[in-house]
C-alpha cells in the first residue's frame, strides 16, 4: 500500500461515539476516510492519538454549525465535543495532508484551526453539510468540495515525500542518517526541512508511524488475545517486531501516545460491543473500500 492510500487509526471516535458510520474511498493515488458519529451525552472527551495526518471535523448542529482542521496530535489528546451532537469527519492520508491548499501543514500540527479562518468557501460548505439528511449525502458533497479546492490534486515526489514513504514502508524503523543518504543531503538538513514542512521532526514522525503499526497489530487481534494479552505470543513479540529496545520502552511510548497500557486498550476492545470495535483500515482497503476510477 502506498502512502497516499494509508489511513491511520483513530479508535476513540468509534469506541466512544454513538451511531458511528464510515466509508473508505480509494481514488487514483489516494484514499479518503469519511466518518460520522454522535458525541456521547456525558462531558467526557473522546481521545485522539498521534497519526501523522489531518482531519476536517464538522459539528452538524443547526444552532451553531462549525468546522475545524485538526493536524496530527503529538501525544494523546482529549477532544471535547458538544454532547449529543452529530459530527462528520474527513481523514486524509499523510501525503495528502501535507499538500493542503488552505494552510501550511506545520501550522496545524498538534492543534486545530477554524476552517472559516483559512478557507474562503467554508461557511457555504458547512451550511450545506448541516442540511444534508444522510451520511451518504455528506460524503457526496464533501467529495465535490475536496476536488474543487484542489485537495485531490497529486504532487511530485520530493525529499519530504520520499522520506514519508520510506518511514511508512519500514513501519518507522529506519535511521534518519539512512533517509538523508537516500535523498542526498545531510541529516541536519533533512531534519530542518522536515520540521519546517511537517511541524515535527522525522524521528517523531517515525515514532508515530511505529506506534500506529503496533496499534494496528493490537486491533487486529482476537478476543481471546485481548482478554489475556500477557499469554499472547504476538503481544509479547511487539517490542522486537517494531524495533523497541525492550518491552519497557514499548510500554512507555504506548502510554505517551494513548494514556493507557496495551493491556488496558485490549481490555477496552474486548469489553466493547463488536459494533464499536475499530478495524484496521488496511484490511478495509482490501475488502471493504469503494474504488473510484
Amino acid at each position: 500500500m502506498t502512502l497516499g492510500h494509508y489511513i491511520p487509526l483513530q479508535y476513540g471516535f468509534k469506541l466512544s461515539g454513538e451511531h458511528y458510520q464510515q466509508r473508505l474511498i480509494r481514488y487514483p493515488g489516494l484514499s479518503v476516510l469519511y466518518y460520522q458519529f454522535t458525541a456521547p451525552l456525558s462531558d467526557l472527551p473522546i481521545q485522539a492519538v498521534p497519526d501523522g495526518c489531518a482531519d476536517i471535523l464538522f459539528c452538524c448542529t443547526d444552532m451553531n454549525p462549525q468546522a475545524w482542521l485538526r493536524g496530527s496530535a503529538l501525544r494523546w489528546t482529549p477532544v471535547f465535543n458538544q454532547p449529543g451532537q452529530t459530527y462528520f469527519g474527513i481523514r486524509l492520508s499523510p501525503s495528502v495532508s501535507r499538500r493542503l491548499p488552505f494552510v501550511p501543514y506545520q501550522q496545524v500540527t498538534g492543534c486545530k484551526v477554524d476552517l472559516v479562518d483559512i478557507c474562503s468557501d467554508a461557511e457555504q460548505w458547512i451550511d450545506h453539510l448541516t442540511q444534508c439528511p444522510h451520511f451518504s449525502d455528506r460524503v457526496s458533497w464533501s467529495e465535490q468540495w475536496l476536488i474543487q479546492n484542489g485537495v485531490m490534486d497529486g504532487g511530485q515526489t520530493d525529499m519530504i515525500g520520499h522520506s514519508l514513504e520510506r518511514i511508512h514502508q519500514t513501519c518507522g524503523v529506519i535511521r534518519i542518517e539512512e533517509l538523508a543518504n537516500e535523498v542526498h543531503c545531510s541529516a541536519r538538513s533533512l531534519r530542518h526541512k522536515f520540521n519546517t514542512e511537517m511541524g515535527l521532526s522525522p524521528k517523531k514522525y517515525a515514532r508515530i508511524v511505529r506506534f500506529q503499526a503496533t496499534l494496528e497489530h493490537l486491533v487486529s487481534g482476537t478476543e481471546s488475545e485481548w482478554m489475556d494479552p500477557g499469554q499472547s505470543p504476538s503481544f509479547a513479540s511487539l517490542d522486537d517486531d517494531y524495533g523497541y529496545y525492550d518491552q519497557s520502552h514499548f510500554y512507555k511510548e504506548f502510554q505517551e501516545f494513548t494514556n493507557c497500557t496495551p493491556k488496558q486498550l485490549q481490555f477496552q476492545l474486548a469489553t466493547s460491543s463488536s459494533h464499536h470495535r475499530p478495524r484496521s483500515y488496511s484490511a478495509i482497503a482490501h475488502h471493504g473500500a469503494t474504488s473510484v476510477a
